[in-house]
């Protein structure tokens, strides 16, 4: 999401379709303004690319395409751990075991149903 070679760059919402992109992106703002704000500081440039680099071989070696190397798929074993990253370096609340359930939910949905998917109403009760 940021930029390695200028970190004031940030590549905010760049999601797939069938994810939800509002809670997404709010966390994505959420963690960029708490490095903006100081509240963590980022690896070197060289290690970011060290890491992009490892996370890129790691997915090809599970046998994603190179073409679809850049998805979150599955959502739990990609969206998820980087949206718990997120939280936990950017110190605010991660999304709750309710809400991971409902975007698990509603991804799949939207992808098998795209036409009814998109007026689902949820109400999460603490």
């Amino acid at each position: 999401m940021i930029n390695c070679e200028y970190p004031t760059m940030a590549f905010i919402g760049c999601i797939q379709k069938q994810i939800p992109v509002l809670p997404v992106v709010e966390d994505q703002i959420k963690f960029y303004k708490a490095w903006l704000d100081g509240v963590f500081t980022l690896p070197s440039t060289e290690e970011m690319k060290r890491n992009c680099e490892a996370d890129y071989a790691e997915r090809l070696a599970e046998g994603m395409l190179e073409h679809n190397a850049h998805e979150m798929r599955t959502i739990e074993q990609r969206l998820y751990p980087y949206l718990d990253s997120l939280a936990q370096d950017g110190k605010f609340k991660p999304w709750s075991a309710a809400m991971k359930g409902i975007l698990l939910i509603f991804a799949g949905n939207n992808v098998r149903q795209a036409c009814s998917a998109k007026s689902y109403r949820f109400t999460v009760i603490d």
